[in-house]
């Protein structure tokens, strides 16, 4: 359909009532987009205590409801270009709904902004270069920056988490692309709490670990990452850093790196932490079948004004595979992840699951198959998860090794 300038405003505000609506004159292309994740949760879990544990909600000494259902992702909102170079976007979210209570919780079904840039590309006949400003997740940490649209299964990858960095804030960023490779900087606010933090006015720093601890304002997040085809059987090369091919024919390798550091981020009015991450990852697609294998690696350094300075040493590392099976005019891919959750790795944490989509510390198995009706545009997904965690309990005599098993179901729509 082609309109005229003065039309895309009015076309702009009745466009959620409208499927799939792309609108376009001779400079400005205007794209609706919509997620939608309606997820059905079933657990068994025990705490680190041996009671039994909630790990819907991560509450502890609770027995889980009957079922438990979420809109685990609901996004909507609009993507475009201006006279071809100029990109932007503008989406709403509101992710989560329900899955810790009703509508009665305070902020449960209100959205948010979830991207907003502005971005202008240079291109080439061998590469395009990108500048980038706004509210978007930075190029780094793949679990995080793909769509979990993309994903063979139910629960996102362990390594998404912010504790081993995930940023999505505002900021800048530049991104190089060519055939083989992509290279990507980014500078954003924080993850921050703005807290004020104040220099103690006494106190003996060989206890307290406040030696040559400044008070200052909050830092910013650094970030690099590459992603580089190793090898492509194709002419043009297809290889992208995504979970599932479908079984389409084609065999690659392509591997990230990424390197990054969020500076003095004040968690509190005495705390502030220095993250470091590094994190690497494999995607290879041998025609119906699909692997990842990814190590994440972060330190967290907390200077205090009021207790011991502290590190903390994190690490995760997965495997995953999937395999595409075509079933008349639908296909279907069962799936295989594990995945070890160290997020202390000085201490054998006990540790209770957790109220995410993957447990804390621990060890974890998830088992899956995706059907697809209409390729990643609309699909249904079943999910198994078995967690145990690192142990450590309270006493020798009682280890205290919490566990969780769950069961996901999840339909998903998206364009």
């Amino acid at each position: 359909m082609i309109f005229s300038s003065r039309t895309l405003l009015a076309l702009a505000a009745i466009a959620p009532l409208a499927s799939a609506l792309d609108v376009k004159d001779d400079d400005l292309k205007l794209g609706l987009k919509l997620q939608l994740q309606v997820c059905a949760q079933k657990g068994w879990a025990e705490g680190k205590d041996n009671n039994r544990y909630d790990a819907t909600t991560g509450t502890v000494d609770a027995a889980p409801d009957t079922l438990d259902f979420s809109v685990r992702r609901a996004r909507i909102g609009f993507v475009g270009t201006y006279k071809e170079v100029y990109r932007f976007a503008y989406m709403l979210r509101n992710d989560t709904q329900d899955k810790s209570g009703s509508a009665t919780v305070a902020g449960n079904r209100v959205p948010e902004t979830h991207v907003a840039y502005l971005a202008r590309d240079f291109k080439t006949e061998t590469y395009t270069q990108q500048i980038r400003a706004g509210l978007d997740y930075a190029f780094f940490n793949g679990a995080a920056l793909n769509s979990a649209a993309w994903s063979p299964m139910v629960a996102a990858r362990a390594t998404e988490q912010a504790a081993m960095l995930a940023p999505r804030g505002v900021g800048i960023g530049y991104k190089y692309t060519r055939p083989q490779v992509t290279i990507g900087v980014d500078i954003q606010n924080n993850a921050a709490t703005a807290s004020t933090v104040t220099t103690p006015a006494s106190g003996d720093s060989s206890t307290l670990g406040f030696d040559g601890y400044r008070d200052k304002g909050e830092g910013l997040f650094y970030g690099l990452r590459v992603e580089a085809i190793a090898w492509d059987d194709a002419a043009t090369p297809h290889m992208k850093p995504q979970e599932s091919f479908m079984g389409a024919p084609g065999k690659g390798v392509l591997i990230t790196l990424d390197v990054g550091t969020n500076r003095d981020d004040n968690i509190s009015a005495t705390e502030t932490v220095n993250t470091y991450a590094l994190g690497s990852e494999i995607f290879v697609h041998w025609d119906a079948l699909t692997a990842v294998a990814e190590v994440r690696l972060a330190q967290a350094k907390t200077t205090s004004s009021t207790i011991a300075n502290s590190e903390k040493d994190r690490r995760i590392y997965l495997i995953q595979a999937a395999y595409a099976l075509p079933i008349g005019d639908y296909i279907v891919e069962p799936g295989i992840r594990f995945t070890r959750i160290n997020l202390d790795d000085d201490t054998e944490e006990a540790v209770d699951y957790g109220s995410a989509e993957y447990g804390s510390s621990g060890f974890q198995w998830d088992l899956g198959a995706t059907l697809y009706l209409n390729r990643n545009s609309n699909k249904v997904a079943v999910g198994y998860q078995n967690w145990r965690g690192e142990g450590g309990g309270p006493v020798a005599s009682n280890p205290g090794d919490a566990k969780a098993n769950i069961i996901r179901a999840q339909w998903s729509l998206s364009f």
